[in-house]
């Protein structure tokens, strides 16, 4: 039954979700080859000057497949989840250290691993 409703659900919003949308920026610009040589860096500067560059904001929409969407979606919600118990996880940590320093083994006394040996051969 699970299964069924995250299936509706991943599918439903794979409906609606399904494109991706790419902000750039596209410069354009005139381009005459002059005797044969490439463009100095004063070239340029005069072709910008003389309005022949064009900059332009553009989108490109692509539609992603079903398998990209569901990594997506995993990746995104896996974000959250390193949020939400990253956070948990290192206010834990202190105190887990503080109490392994404080329950750690000690060694044994030569005394009493004698009486223990002993307790043993019996």
């Amino acid at each position: 039954m699970l299964l069924v409703i995250i299936s509706i659900v991943l599918f439903s919003s794979y409906a609606g979700l399904r494109f991706a949308e790419l902000n750039f920026v596209a410069n354009t610009c005139a381009y005459t080859k002059s005797n044969g040589l490439l463009l100095s860096a004063g070239d340029a500067t005069s072709i910008a000057a003389k309005g022949l560059c064009g900059r332009s904001e553009q989108s490109l929409e692509i539609t992603v497949s079903f398998p990209i969407y569901v990594i997506a979606l995993a990746s995104w919600l896996g974000w959250w989840l390193l949020i939400l118990f990253l956070g948990a996880g290192l206010s834990a940590l202190p105190v887990d250290l503080i109490n392994q320093f404080r329950f750690r083994p000690v060694p044994m006394k030569e005394d009493e691993f004698q009486r223990s040996k002993a307790e043993l051969a019996k």
